[in-house]
């Protein structure tokens, strides 16, 4: 289609970021499009060797990664302009995750400046309803009575200020930031979009995988094996896992758990990260579980489906629950895995207990344990949550989302060559 995009993120580090995988496998999929894309991130990522996370073994697939701010202080905007002017595109696309941006709102800001070089906007807001502005120097009354007037008029929002009222086009990548984003700026209209996330890590099919694997972890072929896949993080419900997989063992006594995914992640770094890797291995040592439990540490893609593929069953114990908008999740729902997740406040429509997953409550190990033995005792539901697995994740299919994307951003551009503006 001729048209030209910069991608924006915060930090281009797939190996510390869901997002950063994300746009990276996006970038790959509109450039086979023949979509001229560019990522525009902070400097010191663009600097980083290539990452080992995509098929090519680039973290972009030869999308080019160029470095446009220091940081994401308020001066960032101007060195993001200036890198927007030099792109040149049609359509400028920033994805937004907090900690991507090292939670700063300076991105926050942009969507005025780009209208004034002229460049369509459009935003990917990736995670919604828990971090609402509160300045300090103004007393939270008149912080609550600006939202309402901000929101109600369409200029700005509690959370996210220009970025969803300004931006040309709004995606969100599932139904509840939708409802709430409707909520609170019912002037979106139509310039709001759904379009899922798709699954973070290609099937990588080979029949020799699963013996592999196994012969590694010291497994035979009929030793069942759970696994989890994902940052490791204390949200993650590690513990409840951990936990209900020691009571698992009690019940399948040769039933191993392998941990798939980096220890370190932009929302877990540095000395936070040792000590919760402390944390994790004094836990498994207080359940008496080391011989059985092996952890990964981050792996490219490849080798991350390998070890999907030779589980048995994957559990997603996540403390606020599990839906459709987790990567991880529909890597599992693509490769097949039967899968036990947590339940979240808000219900997943699309997500069925029993036909695509089994649901237990958050930070139960009890239920947890049951749900996996039930799993592993029982080939006919096995079978049966594999199949809704796989027509699950069919709809999430990359293909057809870099194609959503294209139809947005080619939709966007004949309305404002047609009416001058990009809204509506």
């Amino acid at each position: 289609m001729g048209i030209r995009l910069a991608l924006v993120t915060g930090n281009f580090r797939p190996e510390l970021c869901g997002v950063a995988h994300y746009v990276g496998r996006l970038a790959r999929e509109l450039a086979n499009r023949e979509v001229q894309t560019v990522i525009l991130t902070s400097r010191s990522a663009a600097r980083e060797t290539p990452c080992p996370a995509s098929p090519d073994g680039e973290r972009s697939g030869g999308v080019p990664i160029v470095g446009a701010v220091d940081d994401w202080r308020p001066s960032a905007l101007l060195d993001l302009a200036r890198a927007v002017v030099r792109a040149h595109p049609d359509v400028v696309h920033i994805q937004y995750a907090p900690a991507s941006y090292d939670h700063s709102r300076t991105i926050m800001l942009a969507p005025p400046l780009l209208r004034l070089l002229g460049k369509p906007t459009v935003v990917t807001i990736h995670e919604y309803g828990g971090w609402d502005a509160r300045p300090r120097f103004l007393p939270a009354g008149l912080v609550r009575r600006l939202a309402r007037l901000g929101e109600g008029r369409g200029w700005w929002d509690r959370e996210s200020l220009f970025l969803a009222a300004r931006s040309d086009r709004v995606i969100v990548t599932n139904v509840a930031h939708r409802d709430l984003l409707v909520e609170r700026l019912r002037a979106l209209g139509s310039s709001l979009r759904i379009i899922p996330i798709g699954p973070n890590v290609p099937v990588r099919r080979d029949g020799e995988q699963r013996r592999m694997i196994r012969a590694e972890l010291g497994m035979g072929d009929g030793d069942p094996l759970v696994c989890f896949f994902g940052f490791l993080h204390p949200v993650k419900g590690i513990d409840t896992l951990l936990r209900a997989f020691a009571l698992l063992r009690q019940r399948q006594p040769t039933a191993r758990l392998l941990l798939v995914g980096g220890d370190e992640s932009l929302a877990l770094r540095g000395a936070e990260a040792e000590s919760y890797r402390g944390a994790v291995r004094g836990l498994i040592d207080e359940l008496g579980i080391r011989g059985s439990v092996a952890v990964t540490g981050f792996l490219p893609d490849p080798e991350v489906s390998a070890r999907l593929l030779a589980a048995d069953v994957c559990a997603l114990p996540f403390n606020p629950g599990v839906s459709l908008k987790s990567g991880s999740l529909l890597a599992a729902l693509a490769h097949g895995l039967p899968t036990v997740v947590t339940r979240g406040e808000l219900p997943a429509p699309s997500l069925v207990h029993g036909e695509h997953v089994l649901a237990v409550a958050p930070r139960q190990p009890e239920a947890l344990a049951a749900a996996v033995d039930e799993l592993l005792r029982d080939p006919d539901l096995r079978a049966r949550l594999r199949a809704g697995a796989l027509a699950l994740a069919a709809t999430h299919d990359w293909p057809a989302i870099a194609s959503q994307h294209l139809d947005l951003y080619a939709e966007l551009l004949a309305r404002r060559a047609s009416t001058g503006s990009g809204r509506g």
